[in-house]
């Protein structure tokens, strides 16, 4: 056997490399097939062979495959409408339409056995094809037909693959858009314009998801064609425009050749002349490098119908000439057609009546030749029929889809009511262990707010207070002593009062650092001035702040600031509103932090002012319940010579009004 396999493929060499030898390669095959049917690798040589000659040598091709199709009938026939269909292929390619609708049918008879649906919308546009080359339009619109059927339905039971390997494993996409497209030309020939721009409409939505360029920019192509029929010329220059720029975006000079031939057409039938002729010209120049005569053609026919509206009828006799040799090479009977009326327009201005006349009947003979009512009945039955069945097949879909919605529905529903529940019961529990810890919270700082009011009140400050008190007493001072005492007393009764609530007007804990600072000023001789200034945007009754906060700094401010400073010290306190909070100040010119601190420490004195330590641990647990609008900031202030000058406090309070 191995010595007639390299027979086979020294004959096939033979024939590439010379063109000859085909009776050497014919025998050798026959000799091959006799001997080694049963090789599976030798059978798809023999058919790879056939698939070459199919376009080359149809009848090479044919005698390959009726061995192929005679081994698949005695042995393995997994591969026989492979077989018809490549059969069928090679007789179109031969002009033999009836035998290859013959081998078609066989092929699609299998396929439809073997319920392979993909073949079968292969051979739908094959046998498409060949009824659009033979001119059965109503055949061929009807296969197109079936094969976008198909394919919808696949895309409803979601079976149609991503890639399309009997179309050259090109997208599904592609080729959706591929069978719309084909459909909206048989309209468009027939003149179903609104028909053919439905397809096309579908063609291009198709395509868009393909990504395929080239297909796209001529989908919008024949967009503007359908409504250039239409005289709807606005929505045509839209979508040729888009055309135009794709091509030019992707360097595709053949496709602009064909854009600027449509976008002549519209100028010149909105009478935009001299638009239209240079288009036309530009259109002819890309579209002669090309091999698409029966574009040629349309496009000479296009500039002969402007040459004429111009009344350049030399240009227009010669460019229509040219045209009929090119007509006669494309046998084209829609382009004969227009031929032979705008020759018939020519001969008419030139008085030429018998040839005019002669033209007339011919035009007149070929557009009954094309255009049948009947057959235009047929098409439009048959399209008919198929939006019937698709309306049915989404209608089925549809139901179904709902009938699976309501289940999904109904399993939602379920599942949202059980995780409603729980989601409620989350909820609550959560709301129970915030509120839990919420009252903890407030719980501590009320014991903090007690420490804070015990600290106020240290026997440190009220010792002292009263013997300012027992000293201008001593001395016989008695205004000053009932003075002093008034404020004393005035002072313990405002931290008293506000001891009892959460939170206290501005204007209340401006009036208790006024009373504190006046009675230290006066015990300190007046070693230091005070200021307290409230912003005018803030209303000093309606803004309320937490308690008992601010008085501690002032207090550290006095006692390690000031009262160890040589001269005299001055204290700043100042509220300003900053993005709906309270911005609180306290600055003083003492010695500063770190001095304060070496003093205390050399001095080993008795007297600690827990104060601020106890304000820092209520405000952690104020912001646990007001977030970021409560906070606190130490600044040590230098003069020129970087040497301390002083301490500011910032505070920041929530508005709790």
């Amino acid at each position: 056997m191995k010595p007639v396999f390299i027979k086979l493929f020294y004959c096939l060499a033979l024939l590439l490399l010379t063109g000859s030898g085909k009776v050497f390669c014919i025998m050798g095959l026959e000799d091959f097939t006799q001997e080694t049917f049963q090789d599976t690798a030798k059978l798809q040589t023999l058919y790879d062979s056939a698939k070459f000659y199919s376009r080359i040598d149809p009848v090479l091709s044919k005698n390959l495959l009726h061995k192929l199709i005679s081994i698949s009938k005695s042995g393995d026939s997994s591969n026989l409408n492979d077989y018809y269909t490549l059969f069928g292929n090679a007789c179109v390619v031969n002009g033999e339409f009836s035998e290859a609708q013959y081998y078609y049918n066989k092929s699609l008879a299998i396929d439809r056995e073997q319920k392979d649906t993909l073949e079968q919308i292969r051979i739908y546009n094959n046998l498409h094809y060949l009824y659009l080359l033979s001119g059965r339009l109503d055949l061929s619109i009807q296969n197109a037909h079936e094969g976008v059927r198909l394919i919808e339905i696949m895309k409803q039971q979601h079976t149609l693959p991503p890639v399309i390997k009997q179309f050259g494993n090109k997208s599904s996409a592609w080729v959706e858009a591929y069978f719309y497209t084909n459909i909206g030309q048989i309209n468009l020939k027939v003149g179903n314009y609104k028909e053919a721009l439905l397809y096309y409409k579908r063609a291009l939505a198709s395509i868009e998801k393909s990504g395929d360029k080239v297909y796209y920019a001529s989908a919008l192509n024949d967009m503007a064609l359908a409504y250039r029929q239409l005289k709807q010329y606005d929505q045509a220059l839209v979508y040729i425009q888009k055309a135009i720029n794709i091509n030019k975006e992707i360097d595709n000079e053949y496709g602009i050749g064909l854009n600027y031939q449509t976008l002549g057409d519209i100028y010149a039938q909105t009478e935009n002349l001299s638009s239209a002729r240079a288009l036309l010209d530009e259109g002819m120049e890309i579209l002669e490098k090309s091999d698409d005569i029966t574009a040629q053609s349309l496009t000479l026919l296009s500039i002969v119908g402007v040459e004429i509206k111009s009344k350049q009828l030399a240009r227009a006799e010669k460019n229509l000439a040219k045209c009929f040799e090119l007509v006669k090479m494309s046998n084209d009977l829609r382009t004969l057609k227009e031929y032979y009326y705008y020759k018939f327009k020519l001969d008419s201005i030139h008085g030429k009546d018998q040839d005019a006349m002669a033209s007339y009947i011919r035009y007149h003979e070929l557009d009954k030749q094309i255009v049948d009512v009947k057959l235009n009945q047929r098409i439009a039955e048959i399209q008919t029929t198929f939006e019937m069945q698709r309306n049915e097949q989404e209608n089925k879909l549809l139901k179904s889809e709902n009938e699976v919605q309501r289940i999904r529905i109904n399993k939602a529903r379920t599942t949202l009511i059980f995780l409603c529940g729980f989601f409620s019961l989350f909820f609550i529990i959560t709301l129970l262990v915030l509120r839990h810890q919420r009252l903890l919270t407030r719980h501590k700082i009320i014991e903090l707010k007690q420490k804070n009011l015990n600290q106020q009140m240290n026997p440190h400050f009220v010792y002292n207070c009263l013997t300012s008190i027992q000293s201008y007493i001593f001395h016989n001072d008695t205004p000053k002593s009932l003075e002093y005492l008034s404020k004393f007393s005035k002072l313990m009764r405002k931290i008293l009062e506000s001891s009892q609530n959460q939170y206290m007007s501005v204007q209340d804990e401006v009036e208790i650092l006024a009373l504190y600072l006046k009675l230290e000023s006066i015990r300190f001789q007046g070693k230091f001035d005070y200021n307290i200034v409230v912003d005018e945007k803030i209303d000093p009754i309606l803004f309320k702040i937490p308690s008992l906060l601010i008085q501690p700094f002032v207090e550290n401010s006095l006692w390690h600031g000031i009262q160890n400073k040589e001269g005299k010290g001055k204290i700043q306190v100042s509220f300003n509103l900053v993005n709906k909070s309270i911005f609180c100040t306290i600055e003083d010119n003492g010695i500063g932090r770190e001095r304060a601190e070496n003093i205390k420490r050399s001095r080993m004195t008795d007297h600690i002012s827990l104060g601020a330590s106890i304000t820092q641990s209520r405000m952690k647990l104020l912001k646990s319940l007001y977030g970021n609008k409560l906070g606190i900031r130490y600044i040590d202030l230098k003069d020129n010579y970087n040497k301390p000058s002083g301490t500011r406090v910032e505070l920041h309070l929530p508005i709790l009004n």
